[in-house]
């Protein structure tokens, strides 16, 4: 694995997850204030903001550890544009598709000994 796109990647799936929990957080003061009739449009633009920020840092940290993995920027596209079909229909598969690069792809940076 590639040092530097590792780390990299590793820190945007921290802001991923700080961005997750805290939208988890807003979506459940929403229900909250719905229950209590309130008013809340400006916690229903907060949640839309932070869903958009996690889908992205998550999808950014997934095309990250693709490079730190050894495969070129083409698979990132590939790899970003199957993230970003089925992120939208599947909400969950930007917060897995880390994992599955992480632990599910062949690491082609790795050094070999002759």
């Amino acid at each position: 694995m590639i040092t530097k796109h590792r780390n990299r990647a590793f820190i945007q799936m921290g802001i991923a997850l700080v961005l997750t929990v805290s939208m988890v957080l807003v979506f459940m003061s929403l229900a909250a204030k719905r229950r209590q009739h309130q008013d809340m449009d400006s916690w229903a633009a907060l949640a839309i903001v932070l869903y958009l920020g996690s889908y992205a840092m998550w999808t950014a940290a997934s095309l990250t550890l693709a490079r730190a993995k050894g495969y070129p920027r083409d698979f990132g596209g590939a790899l970003f544009l199957g993230c970003f079909i089925l992120g939208f229909c599947i909400p969950i598969v930007p917060v897995l598709f880390p994992f599955y690069i992480l632990f599910g792809l062949e690491d082609r940076a790795k050094r070999r000994s002759h």
